[in-house]
């Protein structure tokens, strides 16, 4: 059961790592994008640019509430995670005591 839980909770936390990793290159990509595009506004002066930073906007709007959707799934993992560790330390306690039990019955 405790080899269980480790592994349900290393899987938690690679998932979790992974999503963390998309979510950096996501908001990586935007900024570079977002940067391009103001210096061509800049430099052309064109409407369109103000249409596509106006989309870029909405964009980063989205990304904001990603980041705000992963930073709560980050904390709640976190907290499972305290939780599982300290089931797995109960149930190495119990285990601990179940074997010296078993001693104690032998050498009776």
């Amino acid at each position: 059961m405790v080899a269980t839980i480790s592994d349900e909770l290393q899987g938690q936390v690679q998932a979790l790592t992974e999503d963390k990793i998309r979510l950096a290159h996501r908001v990586q990509e935007f900024s570079e994008k977002v940067s391009h595009l103001f210096f061509n506004h800049i430099l052309n002066g064109k409407d369109a640019e103000t249409l596509k930073l106006t989309h870029e906007d909405e964009q980063v709007d989205q990304l904001k509430i990603d980041r705000d959707v992963w930073k709560c799934k980050f904390l709640a993992q976190s907290i499972r995670t305290d939780e599982l560790t300290y089931r797995a330390e109960v149930l190495i306690g119990m285990l601990r005591e179940a074997q010296r039990i078993v001693r104690n019955i032998r050498w009776a």
